[in-house]
């Protein structure tokens, strides 16, 4: 083993921690961790890491600790803020060589795509229209924009009521878009993924705080004991004082899912069923049965899409590539004998189109072509 190779495998275990890799690097990553030799010198490096954090820095040397978190932990921890939590983080890296992210063997780094570059989004388009007829299109701006009364800088749309008079808005945030943030007039903040639209009045009736939705949202909820807070979807409504979930609600998808992470809500159907929600707790909706359970998930892998991840634990192909539709701004087409396939893994939405698809392939089986930024989606 050359120390130039061991140099270079320092600096992707730098960089992976610090969520920098690029797609190329990535492989090369991986690459690396097929081998003994270099899985061996894992702990090493992670000491030598823990050996450059600042003095003040209160992170645990207990490496058993770490060891057993890999047992505990099923998913790596976000990476955002990661010197705090070295040993989970320490577990993460571990985890690789254990299969938990996606394992890529036999990869040519020199194959690309011969299609068009597709890029990952870079910026927010947002499409507003309102209840007496008016419209308007912005392009994410540092100077801020007003229309009525509402008021966007960067990609942060400000709802400032001057009037007494009630408007209602439809706020589009297109696919291809990065997400946007909506702060209401009640203080709640809304995040909207690509792809998603949500409808809402200037200011609220005093007895009720109503929206409604499509997509993918996630809703920091102002406390106000006496004025709830309703989110509709074409199937469910959801109830809560003041918390916060994400809710995923796409018109292609099977399903539509409530997801907890402080406070409490309640999930209804239009048939009548609810279920009560505590934090870490997930509704799913099934739109093809009709069934409403609940199950426990890590909620924090389900808002990755935040900061431009998808961490994919056994999920469905199919939803991947649709949720791949929005954030890209293309389109899948199925073949018609597809069957789905289950996948885990992390995917990085700042990457090139063309870097991410083989490596979908490549977990998958399945064959993906990108043309006319069109997916065309066939068994292999």
């Amino acid at each position: 083993m050359q120390e130039v190779n061991l140099l270079e495998f320092e600096e992707l275990v730098r960089k992976w921690l610090a969520d920098e890799l690029s797609g190329r690097e990535l492989i090369v990553f991986y690459r690396y961790l097929k081998e003994e030799a270099y899985r061996g010198k894992l702990e090493d490096i992670l000491a030598k890491v823990y050996a450059d954090l600042p003095a003040d820095e209160s992170v645990s040397r207990d490496w058993d600790r770490m060891y057993a978190a890999i047992a505990r932990e099923s998913h790596p921890p976000k990476r955002l803020g990661w010197r705090r939590y070295m040993p989970y983080v320490a577990a993460a890296v571990l985890l690789i060589t254990c299969g938990l992210l996606f394992y890529i063997s036999n990869y040519t780094a020199d194959t690309v795509m011969p299609e068009q570059i597709v890029h990952a989004p870079t910026s927010s388009t947002i499409r507003i229209q309102d209840s007496k007829g008016g419209q308007v299109e912005w392009q994410e701006t540092s100077v801020k924009k007003a229309y009525q009364d509402l008021l966007m800088t960067d990609s942060v749309l400000e709802v400032l009521p001057t009037a007494e008079e009630v408007i209602y808005y439809t706020v589009d945030n297109p696919k291809g878009s990065k997400p946007i943030v909506i702060r209401l007039s009640d203080a709640s903040l809304l995040t909207l993924n690509a792809g998603s639209s949500v409808h809402f009045p200037n200011h609220f009736d005093a007895k009720k705080r109503e929206v409604s939705m499509e997509g993918e949202i996630l809703f920091d909820v102002a406390h106000r004991t006496n004025q709830p807070f309703v989110v509709s979807t074409d199937e469910l409504v959801i109830d809560v004082l003041g918390t916060t979930f994400n809710v995923k609600s796409f018109a292609r998808e099977n399903t539509m899912e409530t997801t907890l992470l402080k406070g409490k809500v309640r999930v209804a159907d239009k048939k009548g069923r609810s279920l009560v929600l505590n934090p870490g707790q997930q509704a799913v909706y099934d739109v093809q049965t009709g069934n409403l359970s609940q199950r426990t998930v890590q909620a924090e892998n389900v808002l990755a899409w935040k900061d431009g991840n998808l961490i994919l634990d056994d999920e469905s192909l199919r939803a991947v590539l649709l949720k791949i539709e929005r954030i890209y701004d293309v389109t899948c087409v199925f073949d018609p004998g597809y069957r789905d396939v289950k996948i885990w893994g992390v995917l990085s939405t700042r990457e090139k189109l063309q870097d991410m698809l083989p490596l979908l392939e490549k977990v998958s089986g399945v064959k993906l072509k990108l043309v006319d930024r069109k997916i065309f989606i066939n068994q292999k």
